[in-house]
């Protein structure tokens, strides 16, 4: 810290053995799955979840209540102007430059929600579209939207998979030279971006393939989120308990409901077109620009659409116009007093599927 150097680990430590999942009795209660003080270091794919005996009854219920809850969260994704009007340039840009070389566009769109998207790129002129959803009922309103807009099974065709597992000519015709991945949220590799993309690199997709989002850079901040006084009473107590190992997203914060503690820190970058293997953990120097009790890190990330298209889930876009995505907050298990000009380090820690952030004293 004297010499104001930051310490990078390109993997994350072996736990304690205690701690690791493949050392856990097959009886484990569920919870043990996921140490709540750590990152899991191995995780139950699909097929496993589904099949597990002590997991699949959780998994399966939590499956169909997602499927039938996503479609009325769609809507907010739907109404965004200000997302699809960026997608929109990039998809010109793509569609051109593949037209441009005297090709025919074929699309791959992982998480085609209702198929906005895919809609977008045949009205541009792309010659046929492979729409996956891994929700049933959003596949279905995709299915629906696409004839009802006048699009025929002869241009695209919805497949109702997780993208890790389509297969080439039983789910996708034709290798593609352009690949839509809208599998976003808050928390940006939850949803299985990277998995996603991996998967269509090795199996789906030409190797002078475009893909958007080509890149995505995070960046995070700290933050004091507290409540203190509420109808003249002091409830400051109960901030103690905003703690969660994973972070908070799906919900807009209220204006002027935290302070920001230091400048915005880029703490990951991942290159699509080289998906990351396997875990990795950093550590990032913040400096604090004003006191306060620092109890949460707020993170939000850019995506490089194509070129020089840039799309952020940051504060400002938010207040730009930006609906459905917004900054998450990884609150941690208590407060820090922080002065100006305090450098402390953060670490950063990532499993390919979920982000954590934790301030080391």
């Amino acid at each position: 810290l004297i010499e104001g150097k930051s310490k990078e680990i390109r993997a994350l430590p072996a736990p304690p053995k205690k701690e690791r999942i493949g050392y856990l009795p097959y009886n484990a209660p569920l919870h043990r799955i996921h140490p709540k003080d750590m990152l899991p270091v191995r995780l139950l794919t699909p097929f496993q979840a589904e099949n597990d005996y002590h997991v699949k009854d959780t998994y399966n219920y939590m499956t169909v209540q997602t499927d039938i809850r996503r479609p009325k969260r769609h809507f907010q994704y739907i109404e965004d102007n200000y997302y699809h009007d960026i997608w929109e340039k990039a998809l010109q840009i793509a569609v051109n430059r593949i037209q441009d070389e005297a090709k025919d566009v074929r699309v791959l769109n992982m998480g085609s929600g209702a198929g906005l998207l895919a809609m977008e790129v045949l009205r541009m002129g792309a010659h046929h579209v492979t729409c996956s959803e891994r929700w049933l009922y959003l596949a279905m309103a995709c299915k629906e939207l696409l004839l009802s807009n006048g699009f025929s099974d002869d241009q695209v065709k919805v497949v109702y998979k997780r993208p890790s597992d389509l297969a080439i000519m039983r789910d996708v015709p034709i290798y593609c030279n352009l690949c839509i991945t809208d599998i976003l949220d808050d928390g940006l590799l939850t949803s299985g971006i990277i998995p996603a993309f991996k998967h269509a690199l090795s199996n789906l997709l030409l190797s002078d393939a475009i893909l958007m989002p080509a890149s995505a850079t995070v960046y995070m901040q700290a933050v004091e989120m507290r409540t203190k006084d509420v109808c003249g009473f002091d409830v400051s107590a109960i901030n103690l308990h905003r703690w969660h190992p994973a972070y908070t997203s799906g919900r807009p914060f209220a204006r002027d409901s935290y302070v920001p503690l230091s400048e915005p820190a880029q703490c990951w970058h991942f290159d699509f077109a080289m998906p990351p293997e396997e875990s990795e953990q950093k550590t990032v120097e913040l400096e604090f620009v004003r006191p306060g009790l620092c109890n949460a890190i707020l993170f939000w990330y850019e995506l490089r659409l194509i070129d020089d298209v840039y799309l952020s889930t940051g504060p400002e876009s938010t207040k730009g116009g930006l609906k459905w995505l917004r900054p998450a907050m990884q609150y941690l298990p208590g407060e820090l007093r922080v002065e100006e000009g305090m450098i402390l380090p953060v670490m950063c820690a990532h499993n390919t599927v979920r982000m954590k952030f934790d301030i080391q004293k």
